[in-house]
């Protein structure tokens, strides 16, 4: 029972009696006595409690009252006015609540002391001062509410983050191996590619696609998470709890890293070893084609991609009718038209011979009036294969080891790409946090156009500078790094302007008369 009411009870005895209620009025002069007493003492206490909670507000603490349930019935002292807190511990515990405003970004929030209000009167004061005078101070460092609640927070980021990335990632990469199939179909129908690995090849193109494809949906999966929390007032809400734009970096940037490594392997050992094996593939279909792939009225490359051969008709056994072949010879041209072609069955290892049957044969230079024309009955031409391992890679097929020892300027170039893509993760990380910073009235969408456009504007100018860089027009030790180097100072310029963006300091409160 508190004070106040034993002190009204008390009272209401005493006029009782005064209206002739006799027999127990020296027990209840006892009773209003003793409440006197019990309210003098724990006016005396309250007074010290009092005392010691200015000290803590004037230290930059606030205390509020918690009762049995764990809820907040108000604040003490006049300079924790209007701060509430809900305690979920049975011990004076420390809580960050944010000054209360209609902006609340960047305000970093001033510590509260919650206390259990004792079940017997006079106890609150004492246990007030007990806990100063125990040495209970603020821990130093960071509170472990806090350190809860940005733990929390990080899991929570983590799992937005990752689910709409993986989402984003497997949308694109539909889309665009939807169109990467049409393109293998294509090659396939014309020779260029083996028809049985068709889907080889398609996995093969997923892989490379994967290294360029990983930034860009990383960026806009962050844009995407934090856009609904700020469309949400999630963020506000943290913000008043005292979680700055700073704690968000902690759980983005360690999946950042991770993401960072792994498009590094992609980049730098998967997808030159896929296109690699992509171009062997074609090569070894263009020495497969022979003449049962030929589609009327369609020119076909053989061999070495020095003859094509067109055919008006296929006939029944397989042979070529009205066939036009042409082949090259350095600067000469070799021109046969033949009423019938067909393929040699005894061919020697590694060539193929196409024998002509009733046709003409044109050799010359163009421009030149000199040709030599040879009228046949029959006649035949060997078709010389390509040894695979004599195969000269491309720039994108060769691996680390011999772009680090090139000084060609399509290797260096080639070799900065590579090591461009998994940086790109990292800055468009970092710019991605300012970026998705929205009214909370708006739509969860509405800072993806600022981030599309900037990933626009990145990666045309890695792909100009690279261009820059293979004719020469820009020095290697420059090369892409500019581009990066650019973007990180726009991202760290950006998060400089976030992260020190303070509301102004509260008014001071008048100290009560």
């Amino acid at each position: 029972m508190l004070p106040v009411e034993v002190l009204a009870r008390a009272a209401a005895d005493q006029q009782n009696a005064a209206k002739g209620q006799v027999p127990g009025r020296r027990q209840q002069q006892r009773i209003a006595g003793l409440a006197a007493k019990i309210l003098a003492v724990d006016q005396r206490g309250q007074r010290a409690a009092e005392h010691t909670v200015g000290r803590l507000d004037r230290g930059g603490q606030r205390t509020a009252l918690v009762d049995r349930q764990h809820q907040a019935i108000g604040p003490l002292g006049g300079g924790a006015a209007g701060r509430h807190v809900k305690a979920h511990a049975q011990t004076p515990v420390w809580f960050p609540v944010a000054h209360a405003g209609p902006r609340l970004t960047g305000q970093r929030a001033a510590p509260i002391i919650c206390h259990e209000i004792p079940a017997r009167p006079g106890e609150f004061a004492k246990s007030v001062l007990d806990s100063r005078s125990s040495g209970e101070r603020r821990p130093r460092g960071r509170p472990a509410g806090l350190t809860r609640v940005r733990g929390i927070l990080a899991r929570y980021l983590l799992r937005e983050t990752v689910q709409t990335w993986l989402v984003t990632t497997a949308v694109l990469l539909l889309i665009l191996v939807i169109y990467q199939f049409a393109e293998v179909l294509s090659d396939a129908a014309a020779a260029r590619m083996p028809r049985d690995a068709i889907f080889r090849v398609l996995g093969l193109s997923s892989v490379q696609l994967l290294a360029v494809l990983t930034p860009v949906a990383m960026f806009l999966s962050v844009l995407l998470a934090l856009g609904r929390l700020y469309r949400d007032s999630e963020m506000a809400a943290l913000m008043a709890c005292g979680i700055g734009p700073a704690a968000l970096y902690r759980p983005l940037l360690l999946l950042a890293g991770c993401v960072t490594l792994g498009v590094g392997w992609l980049s730098i050992v998967v997808a030159p070893a896929a296109n690699e094996e992509i171009a062997r593939l074609a090569e070894a279909a263009r020495q497969r084609a022979d003449l049962s792939m030929l589609q009327p009225g369609r020119f076909m490359s053989f061999g070495n991609s020095d003859m094509v051969v067109y055919a008006e008709r296929i006939a029944a056994d397989g042979s070529l009718e009205n066939v036009f072949v042409q082949r090259r010879h350095g600067a000469e041209v070799e021109l046969i038209l033949a009423r019938r072609a067909w393929q040699a069955a005894d061919d020697p290892p590694g060539t193929r011979i196409l024998r002509f049957a009733d046709g003409r044969r044109y050799r010359g230079e163009p421009g030149q009036a000199r040709f030599e024309i040879v009228r046949f009955r029959e006649h035949g031409i060997p078709i010389l294969l390509r040894d695979l391992r004599a195969l000269a890679l491309d720039p994108k097929s060769r691996p680390l080891i011999e772009l680090l020892g090139s000084a060609n300027p399509e290797d260096v170039a080639e070799l900065q790409w590579r090591l461009s893509l998994p940086l790109t993760v990292l800055v468009l990380t970092l710019m991605a946090v300012p970026l998705s910073r929205s009214p909370p009235r708006q739509g969860r969408y509405s800072g993806l156009i600022g981030g599309v456009l900037v990933f626009v504007l990145y990666a045309n100018l890695m792909t100009a500078a690279k261009v820059w860089l293979e004719r020469e027009q820009l020095p290697s030790w420059l090369g892409l790094w500019w581009v990066h180097a650019a973007f990180a100072a726009a991202a760290l310029y950006m998060v400089y302007r976030q992260q020190h963006f303070r509301l102004p300091p509260p008014r001071p409160e008048a100290a009560p008369a």
